[in-house]
């Protein structure tokens, strides 16, 4: 089971990895929704540390074993965030997951 101090202590690690620029958004050719998403509201690596940031305990969502490995365990938060369309130019609330995964 996953407790509030395991999720306190995912986030704090996520904001440690964040404050030391250890951090990678998945951009490989299985993640191109990624990509699409990070040019769509410009998301700047400075951008992308608030969102992670702003995650608190009630963000969680759920955690599950990594589908490749099964070793490694996935968490996963979900938010919304008051973002910039870059193509419309019109601000939006769009609902958000982040996943983090340890090494």
């Amino acid at each position: 089971m996953i407790t509030k101090e395991i999720i306190e202590y995912v986030l704090i690690r996520a904001y440690n990895c964040c404050n030391n620029d250890q951090f990678i958004i998945s951009r490989n050719e299985n993640r191109e929704e990624n990509e699409i998403f990070i040019k769509r509201y410009n998301l700047t690596k400075s951008r992308q540390v608030n969102m992670i940031k702003s995650l608190v305990y009630t963000d969680f969502c759920k955690s599950e074993g990594d589908i490749k490995t099964q070793d490694e365990t996935v968490y996963i938060f979900g938010k919304i965030y008051d973002l910039m369309d870059i193509e419309t130019g019109k601000e939006e609330l769009v609902n958000t997951y982040i996943k983090f995964v340890f090494k």
